[in-house]
């Protein structure tokens, strides 16, 4: 239970500790399964506000709002407001706010567990895409092993805080593994090295 329990653990990235940087310092951007977007701010702004609050932004960084936008099929939307979009394409707009600050590593938290199984698999399919297209170390929290065969990567089973399998999608199969987990980890892409070590209330499970 983050910020109620005592935690401890390491986390490095390509060698380099990032214990020590404070949350908005490290080099993640997350996806949860809310897609947070602002009701009164069109598609374009809730893009651009991941990189200034303010919504002011130079030459560069509009490009780089278009290119987000571009990478996920959402120019023709950008002037629509929230409320004009569907479930999926509301995702697509913080996937791509996700993609526009261009961090190394992306942390999927259960981002698209409230949408319809075919709709699902379309934003794992394209996640799985840009990811790979980019060369990002992705993180996807899950409970479905199902998730896991759509994107493959290297999938970690976690269950009462212990690891208890970490293997290739194409070893820990659906024919294998459980439907039902109580967490998986699912690494699609990694071009750089991220290392995990969890200590879950005073012990050590990895």
């Amino acid at each position: 239970m983050g910020g109620f329990l005592e935690g401890r653990g390491e986390l490095s990235f390509n060698g380099d500790s990032l214990l020590a940087l404070p949350a908005y310092e490290r080099p993640i951007s997350t996806l949860f399964q809310s897609d947070n977007l602002f009701p009164q701010l069109t598609v374009w702004q809730n893009v651009a506000i991941g990189l200034s609050p303010s919504l002011f932004l130079n030459i560069e960084q509009q490009e780089k709002v278009d290119w987000a936008l571009g990478k996920t099929q959402l120019v023709d939307k950008k002037g629509r407001f929230p409320q004009a979009l569907s479930g999926g394409q509301a995702q697509r707009v913080a996937i791509a706010r996700a993609l526009v600050r261009k961090k190394p590593i992306l942390l999927l938290d259960e981002p698209f567990s409230a949408l319809d199984p075919a709709l699902r698999e379309e934003m794992l399919y394209l996640v799985n895409d840009v990811t790979q297209e980019l060369g990002l170390t992705t993180l996807l929290i899950s409970h479905l092993p199902h998730e896991a065969s759509l994107v493959g990567g290297r999938v970690i089973l976690i269950e009462g805080g212990r690891v208890v399998a970490h293997e290739s999608v194409s070893v820990l199969d659906q024919e294998n593994a459980p439907r039902f987990f109580p967490i998986i980890l699912v690494l699609l892409i990694v071009r750089q090295w991220l290392l995990i070590r969890l200590h879950i209330v005073r012990e050590i499970h990895y």
